[in-house]
């Protein structure tokens, strides 16, 4: 075989090893730093998120079915937060109320979007590697929390009502998602309180 033949030989195995590797678009992480697509685990089709400014996505068109589930899943919650606490302000999310595409409303991104958790100092997956925010009004938005299973395993929602804040904590117990603590921030002295605790 001559020199002509090897070189032949080496660029066609080089075609075919290019041939097997396929790119995959990093995900810009909160922090600026990045992950490979590939390595987290999720029911969301990472390809149709569009990324915009401070490293947040919005979740494209094949994503909103789901997200909007998910979110709406949150009213059970704050049915549940109203039925333990009588003066818990009654208050749910509509469909109509969520909104997918970039809008700001007094400076804050009034829309649902998602950002992801940059790997740990160690080089291992975040606990919640992929973090699903919602804003339906200035008095109720919070924020769904992947784990690496790709399922919700914790929830932040913030519920205003009377000129009083309402933190509703969402967090597993046992193999459930299940209503955690509610924390009221008292308007005087602005110190949280905790109200309910399971």
């Amino acid at each position: 075989m001559g020199l002509f033949d090897k070189i032949i030989g080496v660029v066609n195995k080089a075609n075919e090893i290019k041939a097997t590797v396929t790119y995959t678009p990093d995900i810009v992480c909160s922090n600026g730093s990045k992950i490979k697509k590939d390595c987290i685990y999720s029911r969301y089709n990472l390809d149709d998120m569009k990324r915009i400014k401070n490293n947040s996505y919005l979740l494209g068109n094949t994503n909103t079915p789901l997200a909007t589930d998910e979110i709406l899943c949150v009213n059970a919650f704050l049915a549940e937060a109203a039925h333990l606490l009588s003066y818990f302000p009654k208050k749910s999310i509509s469909k109509s109320n969520l909104c997918f595409r970039e809008r700001l409303i007094n400076g804050t991104n009034a829309f649902c979007f998602a950002t992801f958790k940059p790997l740990t100092n160690t080089g291992k997956m975040p606990k919640y590697p992929m973090v699903l925010h919602f804003y339906i009004s200035d008095e109720l938005f919070g924020d769904l929390y992947y784990a690496q299973n790709g399922e919700i395993e914790k929830g932040d929602i913030i519920v205003w009502g009377k000129g009083i804040c309402n933190e509703v904590q969402l967090r597993m117990i046992g193999s459930d998602l299940k209503l955690h603590t509610i924390y009221q921030t008292n308007p005087v002295t602005y110190k949280k309180e905790k109200i309910y605790y399971q």
